[in-house]
């Protein structure tokens, strides 16, 4: 894939994915954060809203607040910036490949978003 067309897609995955991501995590904290749980087909699915401040609470809760921010904040913000160095640095790439790790990093792009949003 030429590395123009690649970037360009790559371009807007990030727009599109962190976009949606963005809007529906407002959504849910507008509407579903004030609404009891909904359940349907005899409770097989369920629509309830929940937060989760850190991810693996018992582990973290045992963890100092800076070691908390060191390895769920900056580690995979690095993380991501080694991604991004990556992307822009390989010549070439399958489409697959570019949309895969383009996939990747909005993922990872929205939820720090999420994080300085709580």
């Amino acid at each position: 894939m030429y590395r123009y067309n690649r970037d360009l897609l790559i371009l807007l995955l990030l727009i599109v994915c962190i976009g949606c991501d963005q809007l529906t995590k407002d959504i849910a904290q507008q509407y579903l954060a004030v609404e009891p749980p909904q359940a349907w087909f005899h409770d097989m699915v369920r629509l309830e809203y929940a937060e989760n401040t850190w991810a693996f609470p018992t582990v973290s809760g045992t963890l100092s607040h800076e070691l908390r921010i060191l390895l769920f904040r900056v580690f995979p913000a690095l993380s991501l910036v080694v991604l991004t160095i990556y992307l822009l640095a390989a010549k070439q790439m399958p489409v697959r490949s570019a949309i895969t790790w383009g996939l990747v990093l909005s993922a990872g792009l929205g939820n720090l978003l999420g994080l300085h949003r709580a």
